[in-house]
């Protein structure tokens, strides 16, 4: 148990002295129901959070986290626009593309990448950061983690400790930073900067209607 606390103490001392609180506590661990504490937008979602407790990660490790994931989603994101500049043949039959010469027009303009959006799996341990997975575009999913805050707050063993270390926590608004990106690229075009107009479309999956209007309407 000692490694796990250190292990934690990586991430804060708040979350090493969680961690020891919850060794103190006679809960056992598992799944929370579906929807505990959240408003009738979300309930179409069917959220169940498998880990009944955060973790209580602090802003240096989260400066080296999001670092990590700039700087391998940027080189993964990439990959098409490296391809093609150094094998466009290859590049071209990969993407069914008729020349080599296509595949360089295509996939070799860098302001292309920057629109990019992902989400990377990452694993960390005592050789740093992995990257297990990579998604992106719509299939990157994860956009409703800040509303598992809900779930951990609930929990009366988090909600102990919080008091007791008179502490708030919060999870990032992945929607609303999402929503800024957009807005941003959006800027950069010269036609809404002439008109300072500019329409967002958004195809959602019936179970995510409700939840997507809500979020609209809070960023």
């Amino acid at each position: 148990m000692t490694d796990a606390i250190e292990a934690h103490r990586e991430l804060s001392e708040l979350s090493a002295a969680f961690a020891k609180h919850l060794r103190s506590q006679p809960f056992v661990p598992g799944p929370l129901e579906n929807n505990r504490g959240m408003p009738p937008a979300f309930h179409t979602l069917n959220l169940l959070v498998d880990q009944p407790v955060p973790l209580i990660v602090g802003t240096p490790f989260m400066s080296r986290l999001e670092d990590a994931s700039v700087r391998a989603g940027k080189l993964l994101v990439e990959l098409p626009l490296r391809l093609a500049r150094h094998a466009p043949e290859e590049a071209a039959r990969y993407w069914s593309m008729g020349s080599a010469k296509q595949a360089v027009e295509v996939l070799s303009d860098p302001e292309d990448y920057l629109n990019e959006f992902y989400r990377l799996d990452i694993l960390y341990g005592e050789q740093g950061f992995k990257v297990l997975e990579v998604n992106v575009g719509p299939s990157a999913s994860g956009f409703y983690a800040q509303e598992w805050l809900p779930f951990y707050l609930s929990n009366p063993v988090t909600a102990a400790f919080i008091e007791a270390h008179n502490i708030s926590l919060y999870c990032k608004n992945t929607v609303q930073i999402f929503l800024t990106h957009v807005v941003q690229r959006c800027l950069k075009n010269e036609s809404v900067r002439r008109s300072g107009r500019a329409v967002l479309a958004v195809l959602v999956e019936p179970p995510y209607v409700e939840y997507t209007k809500h979020c609209l309407s809070e960023s």
